[in-house]
């Protein structure tokens, strides 16, 4: 597999566990694993890159792990910035894509146009 090809980690153990990814989600091992997240020092209840504390979300930073996870491989994100958070990552610059630098470059434009008086 291509170094960086997260998406690649996940095609291949959802393949080999003949499972979906919805399935998965349903699954004993992500329960869990979001319940270790959730007493973690990695989980702050609010989103990531916007800082909302609503409709919040757990995302996989990588799936080079998926079905062994690390705690610290997940981010919580809300709703709004998890579903922008995916179409970046599904976008054509997917290769180029880096989790964190995307991150900086939404949160830098969020602070942006909070700082920018209306009209």
């Amino acid at each position: 597999m291509a170094k960086g090809s997260t998406w690649n980690y996940l095609k291949t153990y959802l393949g080999k566990n003949n499972i979906t990814y919805n399935k998965y989600l349903k699954s004993p091992h992500w329960y869990n694993l979001k319940i270790r997240f959730r007493k973690s020092s990695y989980c702050k209840n609010q989103c990531w890159i916007c800082g909302s504390k609503q409709n919040i979300n757990i995302h996989h930073k990588t799936y080079r792990r998926i079905g062994k996870e690390w705690v610290s491989d997940l981010i919580e994100l809300c709703r709004t910035c998890h579903k922008e958070v995916h179409e970046v990552e599904k976008s054509n610059t997917a290769r180029q894509f880096r989790l964190s630098k995307t991150h900086h470059r939404i949160k830098k434009q969020k602070r942006k146009l909070r700082s920018t008086p209306p009209g």
